[in-house]
């Protein structure tokens, strides 16, 4: 027992609730997922959440355990009030990767999927896939984050806690049932709202494109139409962040936040930089372009490639400047407890 509440759940869940949700479609039917991970790396994953949502109720639950997969197979105790302070004890009759996923495509069958800052989660599988040598499942997918952004622009924020509040679901947050139960609610509340009668419905009101992961190819983030793919290449994309301006910082952000009053700065990362600035601004950081004595933070590119913005803050951190530099996987972890 976790919580209260049994672990694992069988595939078949704890079957349909009762009636349905006035003004959704009773053939409307969707999965919303939550994984907790035992270190930095999110590749690893150590439990799953998962429910499904049927005509506008929840119909079916699904919550297990899962061993993270190598190299990413230790745990982390200074991130236990973030993974409800699961251990490699808890873990060691459970499935691995391979096996769990299975378990969690299964479930899902052709549903589409949502989370909260679904980017995260995406990543997620794709690194434990990436670990364990097995393709990226075929997944659709949309972000509670994004569809509550475009409905409540009002919101304080838009983390996870904040929003369930607002609609009155009781979180038990770091629980990834109850993470994923908070985020279908969160859907659900949007949907009434707006008067959709599915989750499609809402996402094309709301000018939503949804994600996408397919094995073999990049995936596809759900985003805003109005908010545009960055262009490829290098020299594109070095050239809208040269001329793009950072967002201010979130000053109602938790202000126990790692990120909350830092000054940050990326040096070549995987991901978007725009994309990146957005999410460190939503937990109250503040952005630099180029590496001064102001920054307090650097974030590199998960490669062993000292890159120049690197060398300068090593500059300043040997003449004592306070500046913490940290890999692209440890400021994924942060912005994942920060939603």
């Amino acid at each position: 027992m976790v919580d209260g509440i049994p672990e694992p759940l069988p595939l078949e869940g704890l079957g349909p609730t009762e009636g349905g949700s006035p003004g959704i479609d009773p053939a409307d039917t969707w999965v919303a997922l939550d994984f907790e991970t035992a270190n930095e790396d999110n590749g690893s994953v150590c439990r799953v959440g998962m429910v499904r949502v049927r005509g506008g109720r929840v119909a079916e639950r699904h919550l297990e355990y899962v061993r993270p997969p190598a190299p990413a197979d230790w745990f982390d105790p200074a991130l236990a009030p973030y993974n409800g302070g699961v251990t490699a004890e808890d873990v060691r009759d459970a499935p691995e990767w391979p096996e769990a996923l299975k378990r969690i495509t299964a479930f899902a069958g052709e549903d589409p999927v949502v989370a909260h800052w679904a980017r995260m989660e995406m990543d997620v599988i794709d690194r434990a896939c990436a670990y364990t040598s097995v393709d990226v499942p075929e997944l659709r997918f949309c972000c509670s984050y994004v569809l509550a952004d475009a409905v409540w622009p009002d919101s304080r924020n838009h983390k996870l806690p904040t929003l369930c509040e607002r609609i009155g679901f009781p979180l038990d947050h770091h629980n990834p049932l109850s993470d994923a139960e908070g985020s279908a609610e969160i859907v659900l509340a949007l949907m009434r709202e707006r008067g959709a009668r599915t989750l499609q419905e809402l996402y094309s009101a709301e000018n939503v494109l949804p994600g996408r992961m397919s094995p073999g190819q990049r995936p596809l983030w759900c985003r805003r139409r109005d908010r545009p793919q960055r262009p490829d290449g290098r020299f594109a994309r070095w050239s809208e962040h040269s001329r793009a301006e950072p967002p201010a910082p979130d000053l109602d952000a938790d202000p126990d936040g790692p990120l909350y009053g830092a000054v940050v700065c990326l040096s070549d990362t995987r991901r978007d930089k725009i994309e990146l600035w957005g999410e460190i601004a939503a937990v109250g950081g503040a952005i630099a372009k180029n590496v001064t004595k102001k920054v307090t933070v650097l974030v590199v590119g998960d490669h062993a490639q000292a890159t120049s913005k690197r060398r300068k803050a090593e500059e300043y951190r040997a003449k004592g400047q306070a500046i913490t530099i940290i890999d692209e996987a440890e400021l994924e972890q942060i912005l994942r407890e920060g939603a």
